[in-house]
């Protein structure tokens, strides 16, 4: 039989053949997450929060393909930050806010990572002044006696939406934290709110400039506060992907062991936060839950 006519009999058979049969696999794409950060905090600072998400999304590969995490090129301003996450070709994919920040809350295109990351630090905040104002803040017992100092957060804030929060409080913006520095010691600030974390690492970057500036001994502002990764919501699979992998890890125990590594809560030993004077800020029952819901993973007040 000529090659030809039998290939003309079998090509119907193997036309349908081809359609029964299992599409070639390829391998799956990796995923690459960018982590955004914020203006004023060193790259340094993020270590901790990137390694962190390479873990959550690592113990999830199973579920949901292999994923890379990078930093984002250079920092960025919360307004900035919210609307890369929200645009539909955004340049970042994560970022690192307040757990219960007002911009989460109106920032649709976004979803909130309802789990705490570093373990309640962000609830510990310390102020940043000079030492011929330190008398300012002698005898402070309150939120009130706050309430006439000239203070900033280090960072824009005109730009977000109000938060209960802060509403006591007389506060401006600062481009970022370094030019804040350079604005209270030329006697524009009379104090800057800053994470206790953040302070120990700013102290040591800025060392030189910082000779007039000091931490004020004796006070420490908390929230119950908690910062939480913030996910695009154009990835739909990401929240709920980072959302498992760290309950994952804080319930095994590599949460802790990676903030021990990265000395996390040494801010508690070299500022004596146990000893201070603790002026409570406006506290949304959402916060307070979490000391009782991640009890073993956040820290002590």
């Amino acid at each position: 039989m000529p090659l030809a006519f039998l290939l003309r009999r079998l090509a119907p058979a193997l036309l349908a053949a081809s359609y029964l049969m299992p599409p070639a696999t390829h391998a799956a794409r990796e995923q690459r997450v960018v982590l955004a950060t914020f203006q004023g905090v060193s790259e340094a600072q993020y270590r901790y929060f990137e390694k962190l998400l390479g873990r959550a999304l690592a113990v999830t590969e199973a579920e949901y393909g292999k994923a890379d995490v990078s930093l984002s090129p250079e920092p960025m301003s919360p307004k900035r930050m919210f609307a890369e996450l929200q645009a539909p070709a955004g340049s970042v994919d994560v970022t690192v806010w307040t757990c219960s920040g007002p911009a989460t809350a109106a920032a649709s295109g976004t979803r909130m990572i309802d789990v705490p990351i570093d373990r309640g630090l962000l609830g510990y905040r310390l102020l940043l002044t000079t030492p011929n104002k330190l008398p300012l803040f002698r005898g402070v017992r309150h939120l009130d006696g706050l309430a006439g100092l000239r203070l900033t957060l280090g960072y824009p804030v005109s730009g977000l939406a109000g938060s209960a929060r802060w509403a006591p409080l007389n506060l401006s913006d600062a481009p970022n934290m370094e030019r804040a520095v350079d604005m209270l010691l030329a006697d524009r600030f009379d104090g800057i709110i800053i994470a206790a974390r953040e302070a120990e690492e700013l102290m040591s970057r800025l060392d030189g400039r910082t000779q007039g500036v000091v931490i004020e001994p004796t006070l420490m502002l908390t929230d119950h506060g908690a910062s939480c990764f913030v996910a695009s919501a154009r990835e739909a699979s990401l929240a709920a992907r980072i959302d498992k992998g760290l309950r994952r890890l804080i319930g095994n125990g590599e949460a802790a062991r990676l903030a021990r590594t990265e000395h996390l809560d040494s801010v508690v030993r070299r500022f004596k936060l146990a000893g201070r004077t603790v002026v409570a800020l406006p506290t949304e029952a959402s916060q307070r839950s979490w000391h009782s819901q991640f009890r073993q993973w956040m820290l002590p007040y």
